[in-house]
């Protein structure tokens, strides 16, 4: 096969004649016909207890963010200080959170007329 160079123009007939056949995979079922050795088996039991453990971390983890959802109150106050909480809520830890929020509230003129009862930092 030629590699691309600056002679070559798109539609160039040259290239046509020098490509591959495209690969094409040998089918799952050839692989099962040939027996699983023991050795095989037990890396594949080891990858599938790996595998769920893992399962069963995640599932925790959602858990305890629920809980933490759950318990909590949506206001800034309630993740202060706390990066883990506050990047459950946020999605950026809370130091990060601050210096956007310092940052951004110099930008923002709040007006007589259109003043919030929600706190700027409880809107952001």
């Amino acid at each position: 096969m030629k590699l691309l160079d600056e002679n070559v123009q798109p539609g160039d007939k040259s290239m046509e004649d020098e490509t591959q056949e495209p690969y094409v995979a040998t089918p799952i079922t050839m692989f099962l016909q040939q027996p699983v050795t023991d050795s095989e088996r037990e890396i594949l039991h080891a990858e599938i207890t790996n595998l769920r453990k893992d399962r069963d971390n995640a599932l925790e983890k959602v858990a305890s963010y629920g809980k933490l959802i759950n318990s909590s109150n949506l206001v800034s106050s309630s993740v202060e200080g706390n990066n883990e909480a506050c990047k459950m809520m946020t999605g950026i830890s809370w130091d990060v959170f601050m210096k956007v929020f310092l940052v951004s509230s110099t930008f923002i003129h709040s007006s007589s007329t259109n003043k919030s009862s929600t706190p700027l930092q409880e809107q952001f």
